[in-house]
């Protein structure tokens, strides 16, 4: 009975996943399901199914190799699965992941109990019980049950952003919580066409962006957005974008804003860097796979045999705040950070500047974030320095988990809050 349920569940959801749009080759398999369910159910020609089985009692008279085929095939029918359907927690399975699981629950029932005959269990059962192979395969078979667990574990915790987005559980979190993205490519609604607010554009990259933050309406600009009654805030910003690359999208946006929040965080001169200061070491390619399509290899890979690769490391920071003390680099950052200045006094709008340090490591980022302070202070530009409202906090109260230091939704919330106020002064 339980072969034929598993049968009718597969052919019930082939069909659910052909009616949607998916390919009809998966109901050939079908045809060998039912074709074989009939022959284990019904009564065969005796001769026939003797032939079948022979192999099966074969394995059965050696129940080590028995065990093992059987872990062997869940083994591979699980890694299948996982490889190619990437169950994750958030992401409903489709009609075609379940046609594949009751497919596979069904292949592996069969082989488990064709041509299985009374005493078979118990004959197995002692001769395990004198076998020097059932201690390893016991071992075997936890390991791989363990190792399972973990796998479904992680991807139902840990489908979390990363600082970098390098991981296999950043891919999945972006799949499920980057959006909306309008027509203009940002992640945030369409822009703002009432002429009777005023509009504000928080300008940047991830932290603009929200990178990390699962809801785009916990992001700063849309939680200044509610907080100023009388403006629009939308987004100009994406992820990895630094100094160099902000003020063009300023000039294609279709509306020129009252007033532009520029989002400085410590990395945006990192255009400036004669190297890269993200140090990463890709994967070789014929592992490169295994890595990509398994959470376990993939965190094991880039979060334990890569020390510090999500910018926790000294060495990243170390080399972004050692630029600020270059003159050569400041004048050049200056130059782009002074062309934003130039652009508001040239389309009448006001500028306010928010400066992040590095969330992780506040104390040795102060000093930069100051001389970025006060290159806006100097010139009369309203500047919200994050570092003034975050120094002595706990960083693991402000970062959005441990493998990615972009702000929380309470740092979020308090930025929003120190540029509401500081919007607010400016206007009178």
């Amino acid at each position: 009975m339980i072969l034929l349920l598993l049968a009718a569940l597969t052919t019930l959801a082939a069909i659910a996943f052909v009616a949607g749009g998916g390919a009809v080759s998966v109901l050939w398999p079908l045809a060998f399901i039912w074709t074989l369910t009939a022959f284990t159910l019904l009564p065969p020609l005796r001769a026939l199914k003797a032939r079948l089985t022979a192999p099966f009692r074969w394995l059965r008279a050696h129940p080590a190799r028995y065990w093992l085929a059987l872990l062997l095939l869940a083994l591979l029918l699980a890694g299948r699965w996982l490889w190619d359907y990437q169950p994750v927690w958030g992401k409903s399975p489709a009609a075609g992941e379940w046609a594949f699981l009751g497919g596979a629950a069904w292949l592996w029932f069969w082989l488990a109990s064709f041509g299985t005959r009374p005493g078979d269990g118990r004959a197995m059962g002692a001769a395990l019980a004198k076998s020097r192979a059932t201690g390893p395969l016991l071992s075997a078979s936890t390991l791989a049950l363990l190792l399972l667990a973990v796998e479904l574990w992680m991807r139902a915790a840990l489908v979390i952003s990363d600082g970098f987005s390098f991981t296999a559980m950043n891919y999945w979190w972006n799949a499920l919580h980057w959006q909306p993205i309008n027509s203009l490519g940002y992640r945030d609604a369409e822009p703002n066409s009432d002429p009777t607010q005023q509009q504000i554009l928080a300008v940047g990259d991830s932290f603009v962006a929200g990178h990390g933050i699962e809801n785009i309406a916990d992001s700063f600009p849309h939680v200044l957005d509610r907080l100023l009654a009388d403006y629009t805030v939308n987004i100009v910003a994406q992820r990895g974008w630094e100094t160099d690359d902000q003020l063009a999208p300023l000039d294609s946006y279709p509306r020129t804003p009252d007033v532009v929040v520029l989002s400085h965080y410590f990395n945006d001169l990192s255009y400036a860097l004669a190297q890269n200061p993200v140090r990463v070491a890709l994967p070789p390619d014929w592992i490169e796979p295994f890595i990509r399509q398994y959470f376990l290899p993939n965190f094991l890979y880039w979060h334990v045999f890569q020390f510090g690769i999500e910018g926790h490391g000294g060495e990243y920071v170390r080399l972004l705040l050692d630029a600020y003390q270059d003159d050569q680099i400041w004048t050049q950052h200056a130059w782009h950070l002074q062309s934003f200045v130039d652009w508001a006094a040239a389309h009448d709008a006001r500028l306010v500047v928010i400066v992040w340090p590095a969330l992780n490591a506040l104390e040795e980022s102060a000093a930069a974030a100051a001389r970025v302070a006060a290159f806006f202070t100097e010139r009369g530009i309203a500047v919200v320095n994050m570092d003034d409202a975050l120094r002595g906090r706990d960083p693991a109260t402000l970062i959005v988990n441990p493998f990615d230091t972009h702000p929380n939704v309470a740092t979020h919330a308090l930025a929003a809050q120190l540029l509401a106020q500081t919007i607010e002064s400016v206007s009178r």
